[in-house]
């Protein structure tokens, strides 16, 4: 398990425990009346439990939480090991269970060795951890957690937990995410000996208790988490990228696979990319026909030997020039200069082009007598950027209110119809298209990215409502990436 992922895992536990991945609503009540009803509940007080002082806090937590000792909340038991050596006492009866059988934060739903009902009767007096029990490691792997789907009995390096309120199991979940942190957190980590607690350390492990409705949302929102991060350490690509630059290049690994047909499923009414590209062709034909485009020269066919994976049958590969008509930004004239006061004709420069938007921190203005001869050199809000010097290969979007604005000659745009602007974006921000970029761009002199290389770009080409999916996929994706970021930055 990759030492990155981990952290993430406890980062995520330690911002759960110091309350930073839920609100405080007023509605959920004060956590002090929760541990007034267990006092009550309780037939007497467990006289191994410590007062908790100031000391003792780990951190910070909200007014309407509280600190309680483990041993206070919860009824626990220590398991047993029948005598290896007394045959009569292994069998098929009883399933028992070793840290090994556990797995972590999940359903026990089977054991490797069981025991006989003798051994069960002689060893365990017939008392047995039911079904929905939650079960903890205190040996050797501390803090282990795992919630029985079987009947079943356990050893003596492992403890069974009884809360004492437990309306609809929300404080045994919620115990099971926080304990594998809480048990090896702090003071309670040097109390150890040998990697090992004992009952006395176990009763006074300390607890920070929401109210039961924020305990419910909190194991919302680690579960939620914690599927992200699995779903990323997954991926040896994810993996990898994690080592390397965490937000960059998972998001390229995840664009990827988004342009693989990886992310979303191939539906039947989505019908086939070859007749939306007939479609796109119709198009651009009817706009050369009305003088609203020119008749751009064929592309070549696209061979075998250039294809670089496999896509889904009704996707299709294409030149980027088959779906878009790439046009030119200009330069203002020899001589003169642009002003940053607004004559109501922005003049958009690739300084200003940044990840797929327009940053208007410092945006300039040409001049009427400029605009004159540079008008019909403009971008609309409709179209994609895409810079071809300086930095090359950055797309995006045009803001509304730049709606029309002058394009630097070190930018090209993208003109299309019948084709999803922000699917676009992010197969042209792909590492299947920048790296096409990469090769493309001209290495002599100053480098430049030629329009006519732009044109004949390979992009693996999907049905419209496949693109709209594909973009609704990757921006969850990458929402949860930039959660975990912060997180592990944060950490």
């Amino acid at each position: 398990m990759s030492k990155i992922c981990d952290d993430l895992r406890v980062a995520i536990l330690q911002y759960a425990m110091q309350s930073k991945l839920t609100k405080q609503l007023p509605e959920d009540g004060n956590a002090k009346d929760l541990l007034e009803r267990i006092r009550l509940g309780r037939a007497s007080q467990n006289r191994k439990i410590r007062e908790i002082s100031d000391d003792d806090v780990l951190f910070d937590i909200p007014k309407n939480w509280r600190w309680a000792r483990f041993g206070e909340i919860v009824d626990f038991n220590i398991g047993k090991t029948p005598p290896r050596a007394e045959a009569s006492y292994w069998g098929d009866d009883i399933p028992w269970i070793s840290i090994a059988d556990m797995p972590e934060n999940d359903i026990l739903l089977d054991t490797k060795e069981r025991i006989t009902n003798k051994a069960f009767r002689e060893k365990f007096g017939t008392k047995i951890c039911p079904k929905g029990t939650l079960i903890m490691s205190f040996k050797l792997t501390v803090g282990r957690c795992s919630i029985l789907g079987i009947d079943a009995v356990h050893n003596e390096a492992i403890i069974s937990i009884s809360p004492l309120i437990n309306d609809d199991f929300a404080f045994r979940d919620y115990l099971a995410r926080v304990l594998p942190f809480l048990s090896n957190y702090g003071e309670t980590k040097d109390a150890i000996k040998g990697k090992t607690l004992n009952s006395g350390s176990l009763n006074n492990l300390i607890i920070p208790i929401p109210p039961l409705a924020e305990q419910k949302r909190i194991v919302e929102k680690i579960d939620e988490l914690m599927v992200c991060v699995d779903d990323l350490e997954q991926s040896t690509n994810a993996l990898t990228a994690l080592k390397k630059a965490f937000s960059d290049e998972i998001k390229a690994a995840l664009l990827q696979y988004a342009m693989q047909g990886k992310l979303t499923k191939q539906l039947p009414e989505d019908g086939n990319a070859k007749d939306l590209l007939e479609k796109v062709r119709a198009e651009k034909e009817t706009l050369i026909a009305e003088g609203k485009a020119k008749k751009q020269k064929p592309l070549e066919l696209i061979t075998d030997d250039e294809i670089p994976f496999e896509i889904p049958g009704n996707w299709r590969w294409v030149r980027l020039g088959e779906v878009v008509t790439v046009l030119g930004g200009k330069r203002i004239p020899a001589g003169k200069k642009l002003t940053k006061e607004n004559t109501g004709h922005a003049y958009i420069r690739v300084s200003d082009m940044k990840n797929n938007y327009v940053s208007t921190s410092d945006l300039q203005y040409v001049s009427e007598d400029i605009y004159t001869g540079i008008s019909k050199y403009v971008i609309n809000k409709e179209n994609i950027y895409i810079t071809v010097a300086g930095t090359i290969g950055r797309v995006g979007k045009i803001p509304p209110e730049l709606d029309g604005a002058n394009l630097t000659e070190n930018a090209d745009r993208l003109v299309f119809s019948s084709v999803d602007q922000d699917w676009l974006i992010k197969c042209l921000d792909s590492p299947i298209i920048q790296n096409q970029i990469c090769d493309a761009t001209t290495k002599v002199g100053q480098p430049k990215l030629a329009i006519k290389r732009i044109e004949a770009l390979l992009v693996p080409f999907p049905p419209l409502a496949e693109q709209k999916r594909i973009v609704e996929c990757l921006d969850e994706l990458m929402q949860k990436v930039d959660i975990i970021e912060t997180l592990i930055t944060s950490k």
